[in-house]
């Protein structure tokens, strides 16, 4: 994993302040950075390694950096299945809600794509690099997240895609729906919607509004108005 500090002038190209390497057990990939509430920056991404059947498998890697990139701690969240970090969002207290797609933490046999069959999950690390809590959330079918945004009151909302027409989704409009999930601060549900058509639906991308409410992206290929939407940007 590549951590980099650049700076930037107006009319200057980039100058790279200085670049750190950080290695793991794996194949290692970064997919988010964030920056803590304590000014300090969170990279989150996946370790591959071989699972217990020699198959390459994803485990969530966490690492705590300073804005020199010097590592402050660093968590390799290790489950039964594999994993796919897909979002991180920073909390008041200086650790991270994470979130993605798992095939660990599933209630049910999944009837979707065997080769991502799995549940949606969040997990909180605080600040030190312990683990607070992880849960998992969905149906028997192919569930995953692929946003999240802290709200008022320590609380989350967490939004992706849907195949599931039961368990906690309860619902399905066809092929995949957005679903979106408001968690509280120990990762129980405490709303959740689907928001769909016949076809792909999905939410990418969410931020919380002035207002308090969250403004959520995404893609639709659903009809919208009687004319089907072939690859639409979809915002609400």
């Amino acid at each position: 994993v590549l951590l980099a500090s650049m700076c930037c002038h107006a009319q200057y190209f980039p100058h790279v302040k200085f670049s750190k390497f950080f290695d793991n057990r794996g194949q290692d990939m970064a997919k988010r950075i964030v920056k803590s509430s304590d000014e300090h920056l969170i990279l989150g991404g996946q370790t591959v390694v071989e699972d217990a059947w020699g198959e390459n498998c994803g485990n969530i890697w966490l690492v705590k950096a300073d804005t020199s990139g010097n590592i402050l701690w660093e968590q390799e969240v290790r489950m039964a299945g594999c994993e796919e970090l897909r979002a991180l969002a920073p909390t008041q207290d200086g650790g991270v809600l994470f979130a993605g797609v798992t095939a660990s933490l599933v209630h049910s046999e999944e009837q979707g794509d065997d080769g991502y069959s799995g549940n949606v999950f969040v997990g909180k690390i605080d600040s030190i690099g312990l683990i607070e809590w992880i849960q998992s959330y969905g149906g028997s079918q192919l569930d995953q997240a692929y946003a999240l945004a802290t709200g008022d009151f320590k609380e989350c909302m967490v939004v992706g895609s849907s195949h599931s027409p039961d368990g906690q989704v309860g619902y399905n409009a066809g092929m995949s729906d957005l679903w979106a999930l408001r968690l509280s601060d120990g990762g129980a549900i405490k709303a959740n919607q689907v928001l769909g058509g016949p076809q792909q639906d999905w939410g990418t991308a969410i931020v919380q509004a002035p207002s308090g409410d969250f403004w959520v992206a995404g893609f639709s290929h659903s009809p919208s108005h009687g004319t089907r939407m072939e690859g639409q940007g979809w915002l609400l």
